[in-house]
């Protein structure tokens, strides 16, 4: 394969070796020097030049090395093809320009979106490019960028010299972090880059530009009464309006477990609040004013949502930003999803060709991405749900867990193959771990749905039961769901309660059928299902 230097220059920026193995250029101010030297003529700068737009006006030799250290560490990343990229020497530095290839377009995001260089001739030369740069004639660029809303957490602030709530305040941020990159629908900007700012005064309206954050965790630490508090606001950097403020407290420093349950509940709220404030905004849009970053998130929160208008319009959101790439696999992989979820919930017309679909589009998102665990996931489910393929199921989540490990789709999944399987106690020890990975994912009813399965599988129904109440307390239209709870109530000996449970669910699904559930549902032919359809049956429904 042919070396390529790939390029973003709009909305979230990003370098790329293709060829020989691929290279992610990490760290801003070389992918900076890479920019400069493609927008520049015939790709060559002046060291001296390249110093003062990244680095400020030096000395010579302050400016010269902090040059040379940059060439250093971008030698180290490109390894041999460093000398095909760039030609080097005592005064001048160019890029072949015949392996660079640029990705997307202006209508992905400003040009250098995310990429702040804190010196005033490299923010005056964006910012003239910025001002001639237009989007193409259909508004927007053929390249989906920036799929996913960016937040930061900025360290706690504190009066004084307190070292100690100083140690603490850029603890509780870091943590905070950690727990939310957990989430596959939200980027989260470094704790290192977030803690840069702390060092200077900052202005809520900047940092989007800043650090390209579209939400800001924030606040103060203090000491009240021998103990700690945290006060702790989530900002919209884009109107900067408060969403919400939590307070945290604990008895003091020896006692930060309080702090960390209270974490982990601040997170799962942040994620909830960022997809209701993206769908609230976008509802008076048409499809193609809605910023790319919103779109997977909006398609994902919608087809979770309890009303089949939610559910239909979702589909619109994802097959937007599939258009918007037709090289991604991620708006394949959702899409995917949909299609196993529209017949999950009853609403398909034709299972079969949405078998079909689902089963083509995780093809076409492996053609683009062969080593995506999300991709390998999905593939295994529809697999599993739709086609009933336990064992080829099962392959699919174990070659997504040997990509990633902690791939807590994965993981969940698997505890439904496992129990469609019969397999209880795999399937239980599969979907806890997948709870573990996933801790604020915003669609827990469904984690905890499955749960719910893995325990009818492993005989432990009233474990089930906690998990289907649980489950329905967050989406009471979701049908499997149902089923687990009249399923558990009737092996726990409670009939009445599972005839109650069996009119609640033909409210959400007045057409279900036994017929229907045997014809559409491979697990109807195995013992999990046997033991759906002998509850169901006493229940009431036939």
């Amino acid at each position: 394969m042919q070396l390529v230097l790939q390029l973003k220059l709009y909305g979230q920026t990003s370098a790329d070796i293709a060829g020989a193995g691929y290279t992610q250029i990490k760290g801003r101010k070389h992918k900076a020097l890479l920019f400069l030297l493609a927008k520049s003529v015939d790709g060559k700068m002046r060291r001296a030049d390249l110093q003062a737009m990244l680095w400020g006006q030096a000395a010579y030799d302050c400016g010269h090395q902090n040059v040379r250290r940059a060439l250093s560490d971008l030698r180290g990343q490109c390894g041999v093809a460093f000398n095909q990229i760039l030609d080097v020497s005592n005064d001048e530095i160019a890029i072949n320009l015949e392996f660079i290839q640029f990705v997307g377009g202006p209508a992905d995001g400003a040009f250098l979106e995310d990429l702040e260089i804190p010196h005033p001739n490299f923010r005056e030369w964006v910012a003239r490019i910025r001002d001639t740069t237009t989007k193409d004639e259909h508004g927007k660029s053929a390249t989906l960028t920036s799929t996913q809303p960016k937040i930061a957490f900025l360290p706690l602030v504190h009066l004084g010299n307190d070292a100690t709530l100083a140690a603490v305040g850029d603890w509780i941020s870091q943590h905070c972090c950690r727990i939310l990159s957990r989430s596959k629908l939200l980027t989260v900007i470094s704790h290192l880059s977030s803690r840069e700012l702390t060092h200077q005064t900052y202005d809520i309206s900047n940092m989007k530009s800043d650090l390209g954050a579209d939400f800001v965790l924030c606040g103060s630490l203090q000491r009240v009464g021998g103990g700690l508090v945290a006060d702790v606001d989530f900002i919209d950097t884009a109107t900067g309006d408060i969403m919400w403020s939590e307070r945290l407290a604990c008895c003091g420093v020896s006692d930060l477990n309080q702090i960390v349950a209270s974490l982990l509940q601040m997170s799962q709220k942040v994620s909830i609040s960022i997809g209701r404030q993206i769908i609230s905004s976008i509802q008076s849009r048409a499809l193609a004013e809605v910023a790319n970053h919103h779109l997977i998130i909006a398609g994902t929160n919608l087809m979770h949502r309890r009303t089949l208008r939610n559910f239909l319009s979702a589909r619109s959101y994802l097959d937007e930003a599939h258009c918007r790439n037709k090289n991604a696999s991620e708006p394949l992989v959702w899409l995917a999803k949909w299609y196993v979820l529209n017949v999950m919930n009853g609403y398909s017309l034709d299972v079969r060709k949405d078998a079909a679909n689902a089963e083509g589009l995780c093809n076409q998102a492996l053609d683009h991405d062969p080593e995506s665990s999300l991709a390998l996931a999905m593939e295994g489910f529809v697999k599993n749900n739709l086609i009933g393929d336990f064992e080829m199921a099962g392959h699919s989540f174990d070659a997504a867990l040997s990509i990633n490990p902690n791939e807590s789709l994965a993981w969940l999944l698997r505890g439904t193959q496992k129990a469609f399987s019969g397999d209880g106690k795999a399937a239980v020890a599969a979907t806890m771990k997948a709870r573990e990975l996933s801790p604020i994912d915003p669609f827990g009813y469904y984690y905890d749905s499955l749960a719910s399965t893995a325990h009818l599988a492993s005989g432990e129904f009233s474990k089930a039961l906690e998990f289907a109440n649980k489950s329905l307390s967050r989406n009471a239209r979701h049908i499997s769901t149902h089923r687990a709870k009249i399923t558990a109530l009737h092996n726990l000996d409670r009939g009445d309660d599972a005839k109650l449970a069996a009119v609640e669910m033909r409210k959400v699904a007045p057409d279900f059928s036994l017929a229907r559930y045997r014809e559409n549902y491979p697990v109807a032919q195995h013992h999990l299902g046997h033991l759906v359809i002998d509850a169901l049956g006493a229940a009431g429904i036939h």
